[in-house]
């Protein structure tokens, strides 16, 4: 399992490790030992691109993977970063067509819209360098899913906002969207920077860019001058006033939980004879099963063993002596006459024609309708010797 719902408890249990040693760090901080701690995975991968202070980035993994030692260890000796601080560009009202696509397969054109950054904005703003960007599109579109965004920063560096998304087939467009991007981290934010909106891959669907608006966050050059320890742990709600501006030693550890072992134990004693009784009851229900089909294989063997003896076995008259069926259907018992030690067998009724065996090998044929037994030979004049049921 390797979605957000796994990503997201083994992240905080990273960072966990990082704030046990460096607990004075700001989400801010944290963000910036993320970025310069990451390792890059399946670099073989084509989406993977240079990006600013040497570092290179992936639609699809970001900056890399986490990396916990790195984590941990680039946390030891990081400098604070300076306050957050950001340029908010004009919202540009583009009402531009996104221009359609003649055919499948056809080259891509994109309305494309630039707005501008200077530099006496950025000095304005006191920012060292770009963290994260946003950009807020408001779009018309009768197939939204077949719409891609891209954000191209003065330096060339194309962030992706929008993919194409096969089965969102709306036709509401985007109203004041707000996407984010963090690939222009470290870049310097003065220049132009472009929106580039196409329809991908289906042909003949329209839509108009409304407008959109840039914003650049950043890192102040000035210091962060807030308090960056939590606050200490006094007696909670208003009794808690100090807001973090006193902090001389991390909160005593909380009071183990102690286990009720005697609650367990009761469980234990209740469970342990259920369950004998439930491993009983299926070993039993095993066992009759097996009784049962080893029954049916025998029953099975013996009607095989009849149909192969038929012409070979021979019986007397005299030999074979019947006796009423309990169920009040016939039933014949007997014994080879040339064997008087051999154990007394019986035939129960079946349908007219089926042959049983009896345990010398010999077999019969039972026909009910005319109470006869006929045996069965193997001679060429077909000898056959009548009894009643």
């Amino acid at each position: 399992h390797g979605g957000t719902s796994a990503a997201a408890p083994l992240g905080a249990g990273i960072f966990a490790l990082a704030l046990s040693v460096r607990p004075d760090l700001t989400w801010r901080d944290v963000q910036h030992v993320a970025v310069r701690a990451a390792v890059p995975v399946d670099t073989s991968d084509g989406d993977w691109a240079d990006v600013a202070e040497g570092r290179r980035y992936n639609h699809k993994y970001g900056f890399g993977k986490m990396d916990a030692w790195r984590i941990v260890e680039t946390a030891k000796t990081l400098d604070h970063v300076g306050r957050q601080t950001s340029i908010m560009c004009p919202r540009d009202e583009a009402n531009t067509d996104i221009p359609v696509l003649s055919r499948q397969g056809a080259p891509n054109e994109s309305a494309t819209r630039t707005v501008e950054i200077t530099a006496a904005q950025m000095a304005e703003a006191k920012m060292r360098r770009i963290e994260h960007v946003t950009v807020v599109v408001d779009m018309s579109h009768d197939f939204r899913g077949n719409v891609e965004i891209w954000l191209e920063s003065p330096h060339g560096i194309r962030s992706q906002l929008a993919t194409v998304r096969q089965h969102d087939n709306s036709n509401q467009g985007l109203t004041d969207w707000r996407f984010m991007s963090v690939k222009h981290w470290g870049e310097d934010p003065v220049g132009k920077w472009s929106l580039h909106v196409r329809n991908a891959y289906l042909p003949k669907h329209r839509g108009v860019l409304k407008a959109w608006q840039l914003t650049v966050y950043g890192e102040s050059t000035e210091p962060d001058t807030r308090p960056h320890l939590p606050p200490t742990i006094g007696g909670g709600g208003a009794a808690d006033t100090d807001k973090g501006r006193e902090h001389d030693q991390l909160p005593p550890p909380a009071k183990p939980v102690e286990v009720d072992t005697g609650a367990m134990q009761k469980i234990s004693a209740l469970l342990v004879p259920l369950l004998l009784v439930l491993g009983s009851g299926m070993l039993s229900a095993l066992g009759m099963l097996m009784y049962m089909r080893r029954r049916e294989r025998k029953l099975a063997d013996m009607r095989w063993t009849a149909l192969d003896a038929i012409g070979d076995s021979t019986i007397e008259e005299e030999g074979f002596r019947p006796r009423p069926h309990p169920h009040g259907g016939g039933a014949l018992t007997g014994r080879p006459e040339d064997d008087e030690d051999a154990d007394v067998f019986e035939i129960a009724q079946a349908d007219s024609g089926h042959v049983y065996s009896e345990p010398s090998g010999r077999a019969y044929k039972h026909t009910p309708t005319d109470s006869e037994v006929i045996r069965l030979a193997d001679d060429d004049d077909d000898d056959r010797t009548k009894g009643t049921s």
